[in-house]
């Protein structure tokens, strides 16, 4: 028995399966139960779930024996300078997860954390509940809490990766057997926010001027709170719930005084409470409109009306060019619509002057009717 095998309890499978490399054949019988270490009484079905207990026990052995042995050289790296080496082995041990157990296989991949960036403790506490939501769902990927660190320092900024980078290196030269730890990462990165006291402070002051828009959603106002308690630490679960009520409306606060107490004597049921008369007066009342969505809609609305006169515009204009394009209409060659019309030149009806036969025949006019006009000096 190996010293590593023996610190974790775990008997050498050669005796049991006759040697490592041999292979593994099924017990079946009582010739095969006897040749196998049994115990006196012991059933074939005991017996197989035995070995096959001490099967799985091996494998994790060996899991763990290969693990030392990276992490060892990726230390032995990592103290030599190559700080590259220690981003490499992240990708390649976290893109592709290894012995993730059998119910997880048909389930969808969760999506990758959001990044921190230092923006405020809801962010924050977005990236460590999507880290953590990872690590519960494929227990077997990270065993060990240098996994975790690895795989939730790839969703950080370069500010915040580079205040991990000098912690880590700080501890390593003080000890040279230092390992990170999920804990020590979330400190650290709380710690990017600001000071505990002065957080503490903005806390405390939020919670007073936490009211409720009467367009919010309770569950938006408990999101919002409990954000600030996260900041309070181990904050009563009175105190919470005083909080809330005192955040929420006017006029759900006097339904709720209706009630027993006991009807809402925890945050959860006040929340169902709040919903459901929030809900109520959403119906029977037109709540006021956010400022914000307010001047939104009467930008929308200005500009509408502008684009309207502008196409108004563009219309009389085309229009307009159309008019002035357009063509005089050509005079009727067939004569004049009315039959009474008579001929100026021959006062005949029928045609128009200048359609006249007669004034064709003699152009200067043999009868001295005309249109008036003189043909000339007289002698």
């Amino acid at each position: 028995m190996d010293p590593l095998g023996a610190s974790l309890g775990i008997a050498n499978p050669a005796s049991t399966v006759g040697g490592r490399n041999a292979p593994i054949r099924p017990i079946t019988g009582p010739t095969a139960l006897s040749q196998s270490t049994t115990i006196e009484g012991e059933d074939e079905q005991t017996a197989l779930t035995r070995e096959l207990e001490e099967l799985r026990k091996w494998e994790q052995l060996e899991r763990t024996r290969q693990d030392v042995a990276r992490l060892r050289e990726l230390k032995r790296k990592v103290l030599a300078g190559d700080r590259s080496a220690l981003e490499e082995d992240t990708n390649r041990h976290s893109s592709t997860p290894r012995g993730e157990s059998q119910s997880n296989l048909g389930a969808p991949r969760p999506k990758d954390p959001e990044t921190f960036t230092t923006r405020d403790r809801l962010q924050y506490n977005c990236w460590v509940r999507d880290c953590e939501a990872i690590f519960r769902g494929a227990p077997s990927t990270f065993p060990s809490g240098t996994q975790k660190v690895d795989f939730a320092v790839r969703f950080l900024d370069e500010t915040t990766r580079s205040t991990w980078d000098a912690y880590s290196q700080d501890h390593m030269r003080l000890e040279a057997s230092w390992t990170p730890t999920w804990e020590e990462l979330k400190a650290v990165m709380l710690d990017t926010l600001g000071p505990e006291s002065l957080r503490r402070l903005t806390a405390h002051n939020g919670l007073k001027r936490a009211k409720q828009r009467p367009d919010q959603d309770p569950n938006s106002l408990l999101a919002h709170l409990n954000t600030l308690w996260s900041e309070l630490g181990d904050y009563p679960e009175e105190q919470r719930r005083m909080d809330f009520m005192s955040a929420l409306l006017s006029d759900i606060q006097k339904e709720l005084l209706l009630r027993d107490q006991e009807d809402y004597n925890t945050v959860s049921k006040l929340n169902t409470l709040a919903r459901y008369y929030w809900s109520k007066m959403k119906r029977t009342t037109t709540l006021p409109e956010h400022p914000a969505r307010r001047e939104k809609s009467r930008g929308h609305q200005a500009q509408d009306s502008l684009s309207g006169s502008s196409q108004t515009r563009k219309k009389a204009k085309k229009s307009g060019s159309a008019k002035s394009n357009s063509k005089p209409a050509k005079r009727d060659q067939d004569g004049p619509k009315d039959p009474n019309t008579a001929c100026w030149g021959c006062n005949e009806t029928g045609h128009f002057q200048r359609d006249c036969p007669k004034s064709k025949e003699d152009p200067k006019g043999s009868s001295g009717q005309g249109s008036g006009k003189g043909s000339g000096r007289r002698s």
